[in-house]
């Protein structure tokens, strides 16, 4: 359905509804893992959204191409030049949700480098922009994963069990049970 739509918008030449097609098909090849067809997606809706200069948008694509190269961690570079992309962005918005999920991506990127000063900078922001929305308890267990990588234990317990005490005020099971797990 989203193809025979991205066909009408293209007939039509509505340049919103494509990228919005064209980011959805991408989306749906990325959860299939079909990583090319993803991406050739996400570069025709990133196309489409820069001639419209949708700054959403644009946010938006770059944490998702982001997303795709970080599949593969020989992309990584790839994937951290698109997550950062976006930062400016999303704090031009001031949309705290796409900069929160941003800098968690570029912060599990140095935390798989090792590299540990930037990872927990990008972890800490990320608390800061999600603190009081939905995924909180997400950014919370980031820093305890980061926190056991360091083998600092009783910080990265007692992250979890805050990030599973914001997640069950929210009924959100999935990082009840991450929280669970990494503990």
């Amino acid at each position: 359905y989203w193809l025979q739509s991205l066909h009408v918008f293209d007939s039509i030449d509505e340049k919103t509804g494509k990228a919005n097609m064209l980011s959805n098909i991408g989306a749906v090849y990325s959860n299939q893992t079909e990583d090319d067809k993803a991406l050739e997606y996400y570069y025709r809706a990133l196309r489409t959204a820069e001639q419209l200069n949708d700054k959403l948008r644009l946010a938006t694509l770059y944490i998702n191409i982001g997303n795709v190269y970080y599949h593969n961690p020989v992309n990584h570079n790839k994937a951290l030049e698109y997550f950062k992309k976006s930062l400016p962005l999303c704090e031009e918005l001031e949309d705290n949700n796409t900069l929160g999920s941003a800098c968690a991506n570029i912060g599990e990127i140095y935390l798989d480098r090792n590299q540990f000063d930037s990872a927990l900078f990008y972890f800490k922001k990320s608390k800061t922009s999600l603190d009081n929305s939905e995924d909180a308890a997400y950014a919370l267990n980031n820093l305890g994963r980061f926190y056991t990588k360091r083998g600092k234990y009783d910080e990265a317990i007692q992250y979890h069990k805050n990030a599973f005490d914001t997640a069950q005020k929210g009924s959100a099971t999935l990082y009840m049970a991450q929280s669970k797990l990494y503990m």
